[in-house]
């Protein structure tokens, strides 16, 4: 009866719409988040302004620092034979490599060219390379950024639940890993071992499995006659990229023992940097980026790791758990000896007390302490 009143396309559109919606109930997927991403706070300006006004407000913390001063960085000596220079054959590696599934910056070469013609490309792009670390510079046209905002949470409320995140042009991305790896070679025996963002053979997962660990073998004991709790605290630090010195990151690369030779060019890399923010298709206005480390981008990431390698180190290093600029922080409580109190309930009922009316006073605990120090 339905194919006379209906064509096939009709009955096959409607059932795939009731595929769809139990689909959606299934895995909670929203369709709203696949339309245009809008903030109340901008909503009433057009595009083009809510992309100045973004870029506004990116771009604010970082003039809240002073560009990198290279006159307060002491470049230990080093010789012209420990500058490190690549091979045409070395470069084609690398730009063979390159992921064609990544967004391209407006204007930039495809990843996809680069990649064909890597065998021509390698050539010029070994000789960028090594006159620029020979040199101590890093091309300006790489340190532009185009920044995609992108939500924190949905519907976002507010500019400050946009988070940046930089997309660099390609040729960039392959000199920007090249320098990154010696960078993490050198950092290897002095990188927090409590880190565990931003490293091969190392996620999330191994995060969690040792923290478990930790938890479970510290609480197993109560079954030896021991009575043990497990405090666990967790602190993220707000726009944590965006709050970067460079010249402490620089300063905070050479502690941690990259070569002296990289320096040079690391400095050049955190200069004159500027960014657009790209938003409903539009661009907004370059802005100055005078502090701050691009999210996203290999050195920005290593340059915050390199700055908060000791954070924490006031935790001992196995009740310490960091995935980049989140830190989780344990303490094994013994119920025992810690000095549990009771609270007075006549005299006033509290909310953040249980039922039993037992407390333990912040000044006896280790937790408490931790955070004062960080």
């Amino acid at each position: 009866k339905n194919f006379k009143t209906k064509t096939i396309d009709d009955v096959i559109t409607a059932r795939s719409g009731q595929w769809y919606s139990k689909l959606q109930k299934i895995s909670n997927f929203n369709q709203e988040k696949t339309n245009v991403v809008q903030v109340d706070e901008i909503s009433h300006l057009s595009d083009q302004e809510q992309a100045e006004a973004i870029a506004d407000s990116f771009s604010a913390i970082s003039n809240e620092y002073e560009p990198v001063k290279k006159d307060d960085i002491l470049i230990p000596p080093f010789s012209k034979s420990a500058i490190p220079q690549f091979t045409p054959q070395t470069i084609r590696k690398y730009l063979q490599n390159i992921k064609t599934n990544k967004s391209t910056a407006p204007g930039d070469i495809p990843a996809r060219i680069i990649k064909e013609f890597s065998l021509y490309l390698c050539i010029p792009m070994a000789d960028i390379i090594n006159c620029g670390l020979r040199v101590g510079h890093w091309p300006k046209y790489y340190k532009r950024e185009t920044i995609t905002p992108t939500p924190k949470q949905f519907p976002p409320e507010n500019r400050e639940m946009l988070r940046p995140i930089a997309n660099l042009c390609n040729l960039n991305k392959i000199m920007e890993k090249i320098i990154s790896e010696m960078v993490i070679s050198d950092m290897k025996d002095t990188l927090d071992p409590s880190q565990y963002g931003n490293q091969k053979n190392l996620s999330i997962q191994h995060y969690l499995v040792r923290l478990l660990h930790r938890v479970v073998s510290s609480v197993d004991r109560n079954s030896r006659g021991e009575v043990n709790a497990v405090l666990c605290m967790f602190v993220d630090w707000k726009q944590a990229y965006s709050r970067q010195c460079h010249t402490l990151g620089v300063k905070s690369f050479l502690k941690n023992g990259v070569r002296p030779s990289l320096i040079p060019i690391l400095i050049s890399y955190f200069e004159d940097r500027e960014m657009r923010v790209k938003w409903h298709g539009k661009l907004s206005q370059p802005r100055k980026l005078p502090g701050g480390g691009a999210m996203g981008a290999s050195l920005g990431n290593w340059e915050f790791l390199s700055q908060t390698n000791d954070n924490s180190d006031c935790v001992p290093e196995e009740d310490r758990f960091k995935f980049v600029d989140d830190l989780t922080t344990l303490e094994i409580i013994n119920l025992l000896t810690v000095g549990l109190s009771s609270y007075f309930m006549k005299s006033q009922v509290p909310s953040d007390i249980p039922e039993h009316g037992q407390f333990i006073g912040a000044d006896k605990l280790k937790s408490q302490k931790y955070l004062d120090q960080i």
